[in-house]
């Protein structure tokens, strides 16, 4: 449904994110990154579904039957949310704070640094970060790091790779930046938190 509205949009010439954001279910890779713009998604916990459906077939295969009222309804939370750039606008009516936030979540975005930023943007650091902290109520420094451990929170969560090398792909730099900011946002370590996924 995600793509045919993404597509309905592109034939109406409605701007997404821009004037409509669209979020997707089940955050199958290749359409929502072949989506124009790319699909965010909600992700499904599917081995969460598969062991309690096994469980609960197991448990009818051993003649235990569901109460009269029938069977027992199961429930899965959802999962988190992977934000793609279906998703990515921020809405203000200062065009600058929307185009720091633009450049901030584009691709590679989070690896730069506020002086980057003030050589893309049409205005100086000190009035960027004057009408950032306005707006938002926080820095632009703050937006790269929040950005940051999006992008570390989705590699946890979608590969194997070592903790140095998601410092390192998240923009971080070292294994112990990456440590103290993602305690500081999710209350918990990179470790514990690709734990609690498993």
């Amino acid at each position: 449904v995600g793509l045919r509205v993404s597509s309905t949009c592109a034939g109406e010439e409605i701007r997404v994110p821009e004037e409509v954001a669209i979020l997707g279910v089940d955050n199958e890779d290749i359409p929502c990154e072949l989506a124009n713009p790319s699909l965010s998604s909600i992700a499904l916990r599917l081995e969460e579904v598969g062991t309690l459906a096994a469980t609960k077939l197991d448990e009818m295969m051993q003649g235990r039957r569901p109460d009269s009222r029938g069977a027992t309804r199961l429930t899965v939370p959802p999962g988190d949310v992977v934000e793609r750039k279906s998703t990515s606008a921020y809405v203000s009516k200062n065009p600058l704070v929307v185009e720091v936030f633009r450049l901030i979540r584009s691709d590679g975005g989070h690896l730069k640094n506020v002086s980057d930023l003030v050589q893309e943007l049409p205005a100086g650091r000190r009035t960027l970060e004057i009408h950032f902290k306005n707006d938002t109520g926080h820095t632009i420094y703050d937006a790269i790091v929040a950005q940051r451990i999006r992008v570390a929170t989705r590699l946890l969560r979608t590969t194997d790779h070592t903790n140095e090398a998601i410092a390192a792909e998240a923009g971080f730099g070292s294994v112990q930046r990456l440590f103290a900011h993602f305690r500081k946002h999710t209350g918990t370590t990179p470790a514990r938190f690709r734990r609690r996924l498993r």
